[in-house]
């Protein structure tokens, strides 16, 4: 704990903040600096102790409901630069956040590569519509259409499951800002409610304004 804190006071130092949009926003503004501060502090504790502390950052997380685990990982995520709307998101599905992804996070980081975010914007096309499914259907039927969709190959393969979550809200925010309308390849009730479709479809309409037009897709907000 004290080696990550006292790496992250330096990468905090030279990376920056995030935009104080909520109350997230702000604690993962100030974690880019404070959360190598806090974990290096109580790194030294945990090694005079020899018990595990709760960073503070965590400590103030955990007063939302959140478990002493999951107030961690979201801590930690501000701190490595995920965006913001990430972080919204997680905030909103804690189920999320569980000891997998925190074993992961610690083990690989969180950060994702410029040439991941490349691959995950490198099938989106200018026809205005987006295709999303389950693998690997989905891609089979945008194809067809030469509509935008999701896939970084075998890249997949090698992200931390916070990685993988990054690279696919990162395509998604890119189809959102260009408007897309969104066509699915099986119809609402065929979604696998435990899948990243399922979640792709909850990103949408609860971050970016996305609404249900059939069974088959979702429109943009108005404005686009």
């Amino acid at each position: 704990m004290f080696v990550d804190g006292a790496f992250s006071i330096v990468s905090g130092a030279a990376v920056g903040g995030f935009t104080c949009e909520t109350g997230i926003g702000c604690l993962a503004a100030a974690g880019i600096l404070s959360y190598g501060a806090d974990t290096a502090g109580h790194g030294i504790v945990a090694l005079w102790t020899g018990e595990q502390q709760t960073t503070f950052g965590a400590q103030l997380l955990m007063k939302t409901g959140l478990s002493q685990a999951q107030a961690e990982i979201l801590y930690g995520l501000g701190a490595a630069g995920v965006e913001l709307a990430t972080l919204k998101y997680l905030v909103k599905s804690p189920a999320l956040l569980t000891d997998d992804l925190l074993r992961s996070y610690k083990a690989e980081g969180s950060f994702l590569p410029s040439k991941i975010k490349d691959l995950s914007v490198l099938h989106i096309t200018n026809s205005g519509e987006t295709v999303l499914g389950h693998f690997p259907g989905y891609i089979n039927k945008a194809n067809l259409k030469g509509a935008s969709f999701f896939d970084i190959g075998d890249a997949w393969n090698d992200l931390t499951p916070v990685q993988r979550w990054a690279a696919n809200t990162h395509f998604l925010d890119a189809i959102a800002s260009k408007g897309d309308i969104v066509k699915l390849s099986l119809t609402k009730g065929e979604i696998n409610p435990n899948s990243y479709l399922a979640k792709e479809i909850e990103y949408l309409t609860g971050q970016k304004g996305y609404k249900w037009v059939n069974q088959w897709s979702l429109r943009p907000p108005s404005g686009y």
